[in-house]
Order: structure tokens, then C-alpha cells, then sequence
């Protein structure tokens, strides 16, 4: 009797083996290839209301993404690229914020299954989720695959076009770009998570040349190309006689992904830029009741130099002349126009009072509000220069020390009496030129120390009008190009 209950137990064992390795085959694991990878998880994905529920960490980390968890809220952040995707647990929505949408509101996305935490990972809709974000997904459902796709190699980079300045305290890219400007082609440096990218045309034998960037894509997923130009100046036109080295210098940022940047810089035989962009000067009282714009104006307005913003189809430019010791200065737009298709450049000029104006005697911040409609405008760039430096004055209660050296940095004499008096006056009515200049020693050395910490040294290049002036203080040096002809003609005398 035992026997045969014994025999019909391992019938019973054996049958519910069998069940179980049927029902094992046909519930198998779905798996997720991210960009032809097998993403591999904590938390295995699962079906919900026929949508596929994948962990967002492990799926956001193989697009090079990053996942940043807000325990308050409740909320898990997807930062890729140039989009930050808020996902909170619970809700049946989800939320995609552009930095290129300079409105401030996100995109809201609909979900059909709401947002899950199941154990420590968040789950999301896979196929509607990460589709809102412009990737391609495809699913298998016979053999449980869910695909993403990331590469889009038709997509625009998007840049940041930067000056000369900008990079001054980065050592690593400050030396390579003075290794690389002078030589033709595209070259890049990976620093900080960014990568640099400087489009040079070499050397050119005058000045008047243009060069700017087209468009910036995908070649591979791994891989920018970029598509610039080069403008030579028309026959007619008024150039410097001289070597330049026309070049621009361009940011990518959230590009964690590529691995190199090639490209291509065309000669351009027609004259379709740069071209003058149409603006409209306001004031402050304009924006005074839309508050993104309002907020933005006070943030920036006591700074030197440009900042912008998008607000629906126009793009606000404010330039700033930065903090000035008195009333009466005023700026001057001298160009504003298309360096590419998307950037507009802005040059433009601070100018001081004039000699016999009445001014306030108090601290101002000079600036100038522009408004430019367009719909494919993403960057503004430029420059505020100063035609003088008013923030330096020399006279006899600031100046200290007034030096001539020979240019092997012998000390010869001290300067006193007339010539000091000349010397000071020369400064302090000295213009900046804006033009380039020879990048050569001539004559003497002329070193001037003040009471307030400046060093200021006067080289020459030759010229019998203008000469070369570096002010130094607390480790930060300036150089400016100045007509200045009786300091000009002292440093040229034996």
C-alpha cells in the first residue's frame, strides 16, 4: 500500500515539475537593449496594463544620463543631455524641461500607468517615457525585448559660442587653444565634462575674414561633425594689411557620449553673412510686467557685458557697461548680426562723458535693451569694449612711483616734475584702439605704480601714437591698446 502511494506522490512531483518548467518558458524575463546593450538591473521590468515598467536609474545610466532621487517629493530627475525629465512616484504624468525653452514651462507628458517605486527603484512606462524624449522604441512581444534607440544622427548639437576671456582661468584649455588657434582645421579637448571646440581657418594675409559655424550634428552616436564657414572680405572692403588668424571657439555641454568632433570649413562665395540683424531698442518699463523678464533684467543689469533670453518669439538682449564711478556714460551698438544661422553677435562700446559734461557723482550701471524677433535665434554673442579707462585715473595723490626702464629691464631714471604731469595727462585722455598692432618691443619701458595697488606698464611697438598698457592688481592683469602719443613718443626717445 505504501508503495503505491509512494509511486503516485513522485507522479504528482514530477507532473507539477513538468507545469513548472512550462510556465517558467513562457513567462521568461523581458530584457532591455539600450543602443544594441543588454541593460542589466536590480529590479526586473514587468508588464502593467499591456505597457512594459522599466527601472529608470539602470536605463537612464546606459543613455549617459544621470538620476538624481528627491526624497521630499518624491521625485526621481533624469538629466540627459540637455533635458531634465521629473517623474513623480504616483502621478499618471510626467514632466520634460528644455534648457533650449527658455519659458520656464515644462512639457507635460500623459501616462495611461502611473509612476511606481517598488522596492528602492522607480518604474516607469518605458515605450511612452523615454519616446517623449526623442528616442526610437520598438517592442518584441514574442521574444519579451524592448529596444531603445538613442542615436539620432540628423539632430543638432546644440553650442555655446565663447570669446578668448571665457576660457582665461581654465590653464588646460587656455594652452591648448594658444597651441591650436594659428593652425587650419577642427580641433577639441575634453575638460570638465564639456568638450571645446576651436574651427580655425589658419593663417589669412589680411584681416576682414569671417568664419562661424553652420551646424553641429551626429556623425555617429560617438562622433560631432561640424559644418562651418569661411567668408573672405569683398573687394571693397577696408581690412587691417596684416597676418590674422580667423577662428571661433565653441562649447558642446551634457554630451557625455562623444568621443570625437570632426568637420568640414567651406569657402562661401556668396555673401549671405554675416547679415544685420533688425532689433528694437526699449526700456525697462517694457518688461516691467512680465516677470521672467522682469527677474532676468535685475539679475544681469549690473554686469559688463551680454546676457539674453528667450521669452515666446522674440529674444531680449541686455548689454551692460558693468559698474562706472559716475553718471554720463552711454553705449553705443556698433554691429549687430548673423555669425551663423542661429547666433547673433553684438559689438559694442562704452563711451565716458564728455570733458565738460555735468555728471551725478555717484555709481551707476549704463545699460542698453534690445529686442530681436525670430524663431531660430538659440545664442547671443559679443563684446562690450571701452573706448577709455575711466576705472584708473593718474594725478598727484594716486601716483606713487613713475619709472623708465630699457627694455633689458635696466632701471634709467625716475620721472618727476613736467614730464610726470604730461605723462599723467596722456593716460588719462588716452582712447582705446580697438585695432590689432604689431606684437613687437620697441623703445623703453615705462612702469607706473598707484596708491591703490596698481602696477601699470607702458611697452612700445614702434608707433609714434600708441602704445601698449598692462594694469596689474592682486594677481589680475589687463592689457588694453592705447592711443596715447605723448607716452608714445617718451618711450620711443633715447
Amino acid at each position: 500500500m505504501k508503495k503505491k502511494y509512494t509511486f503516485v506522490i513522485l507522479v504528482v512531483i514530477m507532473a507539477l515539475f513538468t507545469n513548472m518548467t512550462a510556465l517558467a518558458a513562457t513567462t521568461s524575463k523581458i530584457k532591455v537593449i539600450v543602443d544594441n546593450k543588454i541593460v542589466k538591473y536590480d529590479a526586473s521590468p514587468y508588464l502593467k496594463n499591456g505597457e512594459v515598467m522599466i527601472p529608470v536609474k539602470q536605463t537612464a545610466e546606459a543613455l549617459g544620463g544621470k538620476v538624481e532621487w528627491d526624497k521630499k517629493s518624491n521625485t526621481a530627475w533624469i538629466n540627459l543631455d540637455m533635458m531634465h525629465i521629473e517623474l513623480i512616484v504616483g502621478k499618471s504624468e510626467f514632466y520634460i524641461h528644455r534648457d533650449a525653452d527658455f519659458s520656464g514651462i515644462p512639457q507635460t507628458i500623459k501616462l495611461n500607468t502611473p509612476i511606481k517605486s517598488i522596492r528602492g527603484s522607480v518604474f516607469v512606462p518605458g515605450k511612452k517615457v523615454f519616446e517623449s524624449m526623442g528616442m526610437k522604441i520598438t517592442w518584441d512581444i514574442k521574444k519579451k525585448v524592448l529596444s531603445i534607440t538613442s542615436e539620432n544622427f540628423t539632430k543638432a548639437i546644440n553650442y555655446t559660442e565663447l570669446s578668448k576671456e571665457d576660457i582665461l582661468n581654465k590653464k588646460e584649455v587656455y594652452s591648448w587653444y594658444n597651441k591650436n588657434y594659428t593652425k587650419a582645421g577642427i580641433h577639441y579637448i575634453k575638460q570638465d565634462g564639456a568638450i571645446y571646440v576651436l574651427v580655425s581657418a589658419g593663417s589669412k594675409p589680411t584681416g576682414g575674414y569671417v568664419i562661424g559655424i553652420n551646424k553641429i550634428s551626429y556623425e555617429t552616436s560617438s562622433k560631432a561633425y561640424v559644418s562651418a564657414y569661411l567668408k573672405a572680405p569683398s573687394t571693397d572692403m577696408m581690412v587691417i594689411q596684416m597676418e590674422t588668424f580667423p577662428h571661433v571657439l565653441i562649447k558642446l555641454e551634457g554630451q557625455r557620449k562623444l568621443r570625437s568632433v570632426s568637420g568640414e570649413i567651406q569657402q562661401i562665395i556668396t555673401d549671405p553673412l554675416p547679415t544685420k540683424v533688425p532689433y528694437e531698442e526699449i526700456t525697462n518699463d517694457d518688461i516691467k510686467d512680465n516677470c521672467t523678464l522682469w527677474n532676468w533684467y535685475n539679475k544681469n543689469n549690473q554686469k559688463q557685458g551680454i546676457s539674453y533670453i528667450r521669452d515666446n518669439n522674440y529674444i531680449y538682449a541686455l548689454i551692460g557697461a558693468g559698474e562706472r564711478p559716475t553718471g554720463g556714460f552711454s553705449i553705443i551698438l556698433d554691429d549687430v548680426f548673423y555669425s551663423s544661422y542661429d547666433t547673433v553677435t553684438i559689438n559694442a562700446r562704452v563711451t565716458p562723458p564728455g570733458d565738460n559734461v555735468r555728471v551725478m557723482m555717484m555709481i551707476t550701471y549704463p545699460t542698453t535693451l534690445i529686442r530681436i524677433k525670430s524663431d531660430t535665434i538659440k545664442t547671443v554673442v559679443g563684446e562690450v569694449l571701452d573706448t577709455k579707462i575711466t576705472w584708473v585715473t593718474m594725478d598727484l595723490s594716486t601716483v606713487t612711483k613713475m619709472e623708465l626702464y630699457s627694455l633689458d629691464q635696466v632701471k634709467l631714471r625716475d620721472i618727476t616734475g613736467n614730464e610726470k604731469d604730461q605723462i599723467m595727462q596722456s593716460f588719462n585722455d588716452a582712447t582705446i584702439d580697438q585695432n590689432s598692432y604689431i606684437k613687437m618691443i620697441a623703445g623703453n619701458v615705462l612702469k607706473v605704480t598707484t596708491n591703490n595697488g596698481y602696477l601699470i606698464t607702458f611697452t612700445s611697438y614702434g608707433s609714434g601714437t600708441n602704445v601698449i598698457a598692462n594694469l596689474e592688481k592682486d594677481g589680475v592683469s589687463k592689457t588694453f591698446h592705447l592711443i596715447a602719443p605723448t607716452i608714445a613718443k617718451i618711450l620711443l626717445q633715447n
